[in-house]
């Protein structure tokens, strides 16, 4: 049970540190503060959800699709909302709050606030 814990610990702070990359990495290199960002990983994750459970792809496999439509997403983003915004830092600030509540809210309206969880086997070799 231990080992069990400290692995969930690493796991989770390990999300976390790339969650922490991301946000240093677009504020040092385009000086935006974006507020969204974990929503977005928080839709990356629901969208390998669904594909696991509903395709029953496998978790590993669905990193590509997924990336693919969250830079998709992003890019849109950036398009439609951020880059009218570039020189005003406050209006970015309330846009990307803004953004964050909505897609807390829309999250929470659609898939409800119950946990889910993907089982992943894991094959050691012999």
């Amino acid at each position: 049970m231990l080992l069990q814990v400290i692995v969930s610990g690493i796991l989770l702070g390990g999300m976390y540190s790339l969650i922490t990359i991301g946000l240093t990495l677009i504020f040092g290199v385009v000086r935006i503060v974006n507020f969204a960002h974990g929503e977005f990983l928080m839709l990356g994750m629901f969208l390998c959800y669904f594909l696991v459970t509903s395709l029953g792809i496998d978790p590993y496999l669905t990193m590509l699709p997924v990336a693919a439509v969250l830079f998709a997403l992003g890019a849109f983003t950036q398009k439609v909302f951020i880059q009218p915004l570039l020189g005003d830092e406050n209006s970015q600030l309330i846009i990307t709050v803004g953004m964050m509540y909505f897609l807390q809210n829309a999250a929470l309206f659609l898939f409800g606030g119950e946990y889910r969880t993907i089982s992943v086997t894991i094959r050691i070799p012999s």
